[in-house]
């Protein structure tokens, strides 16, 4: 597992590095420029909280569950973000908060180990 948490967590922060690279050259508004840079940070901070997990030797089923709420927390969050700028739609946005709190489960397990 721990190969496995980092191999997702550098895939992430690789693919949030692309898509910001993307991204930022896009000419939106202040607010969707916002929007966007929160997107990644999220996205980022999750990448390294799975590397930093894939790091730990003991705890495996805490560890496990961190980083899946990490990885899908990371997802959901930050994808509907995405999405919401790259195609004006804030219809999924009702999801962003179960996104958030599976990002800040992940962090919370994190700190337990």
């Amino acid at each position: 597992m721990n190969s496995l948490f980092w191999r997702l967590g550098a895939l992430s922060a690789g693919s949030s590095i692309a898509i910001q690279a993307y991204g930022g050259h896009k000419p939106w508004t202040l607010e969707k420029k916002l929007v966007f840079a929160k997107a990644w940070e999220i996205q980022f901070a999750s990448a390294v909280g799975m590397m930093l997990l894939a790091n730990y030797k003991h705890k495996g089923k805490l560890r496990i569950v961190g980083g899946l709420g990490l990885f899908a927390g990371s997802l959901v969050f930050s994808g509907i973000l995405y999405y919401r700028c790259f195609y004006d739609d804030k219809s999924y946005n009702s999801y962003m908060p179960y996104g958030g709190g599976l990002v800040m489960a992940g962090w919370a397990v994190l700190a337990c180990l």
